[in-house]
C-alpha cells in the first residue's frame, strides 16, 4: 500500500462508507484538529484521536476502509471519520512504509543506537516494547522490595483521599490517579489493585462513582483499564478470577468490564485457557464467553457454542464470530441461514465482486429477500458500484440490474442511491418518481436533488417550480442546509418563472421570513430586497 491509495480518496468515499451524523461529527473532529500521531503502514491508517478528555486508538484499513477504535463503540465511528479527514486532505503523517525500508538499510548497531535514544528520551516507548517483547524470569526486573510496595501504597491511599474529600475535580483526579499507576507499573503487586478497587466501591456513593450528573456518561473507564493492565501482567490465578467475582458480586455496576475486556483479548486469552471453565461464569454476556474461546484458540469449542448452544447469538453475530475462525463455515452458515447482506458486504471487502453481483441476481427473484436488501443503505451503495464498475456486464443487463437496485432502494428509502441510478441514464420514468424529494436527500446530498429537478424541467416545468417553492421555503428555515442553498434555488426559480410571477413569490416570502441572512446575501448577487413604507420591494442590478 502506497501514498497514492490516500490520494485515490476523497470526501465523498469517506461519507458514502459512514453514516450522515458520524460523518459530519468527525468532521468537526477534522476541523478543529482533535487528530494527532498519524502513522501510514502498510494498508493501514493508524492515529489518535482526543474526545472529551480522552485519546483513542484508531485503525484503518485504507482498502475497505474496515476500521476499530477503542472507544466505546469500537468501529465505524466519528474518530475514524476524523483520522480519515486528516489524510485526505494531505495533512502530517508519517510515512511509515518509507521509514521501514529506511530501517532495513541501517546496521544493527546503528538501529540499536537509534532505538536506545529514543527509550532515553521517550521511556514509555520502552514501555511499549517490552509489552511486546517476551521478558524471561532470568532477565524480568527483581521484585520491590516491601518498603517500596508499602510507600507505594500509602501515595495511592493520599490519592484516594483526594478523591474522598473531592480536593480535586473528578476528571482531573482520574488524570492524575491514571498517571500515578503507569508511572509506577512495574513496582505495583496485585494486592495494591484489590486495595484501590475495594476503595473505589466501597466509597462510591461518597465521591460519585465518576458519574456525570444529568447525562448518561461516567469517565471512569482509564482508572479501570490501567488497573486491569497491572492486574493482567502479575499474571493470574484461580484464586484471583474467584476476587474478581466477589467484586462484581459486590457491586455490580461494570467496575469489572474493563478486568474482562483484558482477559478477552487477543493478547491474554491464550495465556488463560486453563482457568476456561472458572472465567465462564465471570463473564456479564455470552459473546464475552465466545470471544475468549476464539481468541484463546479453542475453535472447535466457540464452533460448538455458536452453533448448537448459541441462542442468545443472532445469526448475523454468529456469521460475524464464524468468519473468524473458518471463512468456508461462515460461508456456508451465511447461505443457509440467506443472511444475503452480510455476505454481500464480506464479498466486497474480500474483493470478489462476482459472488456479491451473483448473490444480488439471486436475492432479487425472492420478496423476502429482496425486503431484506433493503434493511441497510451501505450495501445499496456496495451494490450500486460494483454494478457501475463491473466490466462483464452487457450494458442491457447492467441498466436492469440498476433499474432492480432502484427497487431495493425505493423500499428500504436510500434515497442518494435511487438519485443516482436515476441520473445514470436519465430514465424519466424513474426521475419522476423522485418527485416530491425528500427532505432526507436534500439534507444528505443536495447537489443530487438539483441534478434530478434541473433534468426534469424542461419537460415538467409546472413540478419542478413547485418543488423549487417548496424548497426555497424549507431552505431558509432549516439547520442543515444554507445561505447557499437557497441562494441557488431561487436563482433557478427565477430563470423559469415570469418576473411578475416570481416577485410575488419573494414578496410574500419575505413577509414572513424578512429576518433571515438570505436577503442580506442575495445583495452580493445584484438582488436588493427591502421593506419601505409597509411595502416590499425588489431591486434587481443589471450588468
Amino acid at each position: 500500500m502506497t501514498l497514492r491509495k490516500i490520494a485515490s480518496l476523497n470526501k465523498d468515499l469517506i461519507r458514502e462508507y459512514f453514516d450522515k451524523n458520524t460523518f459530519q461529527k468527525g468532521w468537526d473532529y477534522f476541523q478543529h484538529d482533535y487528530v494527532e500521531n498519524i502513522l501510514l503502514l502498510g494498508g493501514m491508517l493508524y492515529g489518535n484521536v482526543a474526545s472529551h478528555r480522552k485519546l483513542y486508538h484508531v485503525e484503518v484499513d485504507l482498502a475497505s476502509l474496515q476500521n476499530k477504535c477503542s472507544c466505546p463503540i469500537g468501529k465505524n465511528c466519528k474518530h475514524a471519520v476524523g483520522l480519515l479527514s486528516v489524510a485526505v486532505q494531505g495533512k502530517r503523517f508519517v510515512d511509515g512504509n518509507t521509514l521501514i525500508q529506511q530501517m532495513n538499510q541501517m546496521s544493527k548497531s546503528t538501529l540499536l543506537k537509534f532505538i536506545t535514544q529514543l527509550m532515553v528520551k521517550q521511556p514509555s516507548v520502552a514501555i511499549s516494547i517490552a509489552k511486546l517483547i517476551p521478558i524471561s524470569p532470568l532477565q524480568s526486573q527483581r521484585a520491590p522490595s516491601p518498603l517500596r510496595v508499602q510507600r507505594l501504597k500509602n501515595e495511592m491511599h493520599e490519592l484516594l483521599n483526594d478523591l474522598m474529600e473531592l480536593k480535586l475535580d473528578p476528571k482531573t483526579w482520574v488524570d492524575q490517579f491514571v498517571f500515578f499507576i503507569k508511572n509506577n507499573q512495574s513496582s505495583f503487586k496485585k494486592e495494591l489493585v484489590y486495595d484501590a478497587m475495594n476503595f473505589l466501591i466501597s466509597y462510591m456513593d461518597e465521591y460519585g462513582g465518576f458519574y456525570v450528573y444529568y447525562t448518561d456518561s461516567s469517565y471512569d473507564e482509564p482508572v479501570f483499564e490501567v488497573l486491569a493492565d497491572v492486574w493482567l501482567q502479575c499474571g493470574i490465578s484461580e484464586e484471583d478470577i474467584d476476587k474478581l467475582k466477589e467484586f462484581d458480586k459486590s457491586y455490580p455496576y461494570g467496575f469489572i468490564n474493563s478486568f474482562i475486556k483484558g482477559i478477552i483479548s487477543p493478547s491474554n486469552a491464550p495465556l488463560l485457557v486453563e482457568f476456561t471453565e472458572n472465567l465462564y461464569s465471570l463473564f456479564h454476556r455470552y459473546n464475552q464467553y465466545i470471544e475468549f474461546l476464539i481468541n484463546s484458540g479453542q475453535t472447535d469449542e466457540a464452533i460448538k457454542e455458536i452453533l448448537k448452544r448459541g441462542y442468545t447469538l443472532t445469526n448475523i453475530k454468529k456469521f460475524d464470530y464464524l468468519g473468524k475462525i473458518d471463512e468456508t463455515l461462515a460461508i456456508n452458515f451465511a447461505q443457509e441461514k440467506r443472511l444475503d447482506v452480510q455476505l454481500i458486504e464480506y464479498y466486497q471487502v474480500q474483493n470478489k465482486l462476482d459472488k456479491a453481483l451473483s448473490l444480488f441476481k439471486e436475492a432479487i427473484t425472492s420478496k423476502t429477500r429482496t425486503r431484506k436488501l433493503s434493511q441497510r443503505q451501505k450495501t445499496s451503495k456496495y451494490l450500486f458500484h460494483i454494478i457501475q464498475d463491473q466490466p462483464s456486464l452487457a450494458e442491457e443487463e447492467r441498466r436492469d440490474l440498476l433499474r432492480d437496485l432502484f427497487e431495493v432502494a425505493h423500499v428500504g428509502q436510500h434515497y442518494e442511491i435511487k438519485a443516482r441510478i436515476a441520473l445514470e441514464y436519465k430514465e424519466e420514468l424513474l426521475l419522476i418518481r423522485m418527485v416530491p424529494i425528500p427532505k432526507a436527500l436534500w439534507e444528505e446530498n443536495f447537489a443530487l436533488g438539483f441534478e434530478i429537478l434541473k433534468v426534469l424541467k424542461k419537460d415538467h416545468p409546472k413540478k419542478v417550480t413547485r418543488e423549487l417553492r417548496k424548497l426555497f421555503k424549507w431552505t431558509i428555515t432549516s439547520d442543515v442546509l444554507t445561505s447557499e442553498h437557497a441562494q441557488k434555488t431561487l436563482l433557478e426559480l427565477r430563470s423559469m418563472e415570469p418576473q411578475a410571477k416570481w416577485s410575488n413569490f419573494v414578496e410574500n416570502v419575505y413577509e414572513k421570513y424578512y429576518r433571515k441572512r438570505i436577503w442580506l446575501d442575495l445583495r452580493s448577487r445584484g438582488i436588493n430586497i427591502r421593506k419601505i413604507k409597509g411595502k416590499v420591494t425588489i431591486v434587481i442590478e443589471t450588468k
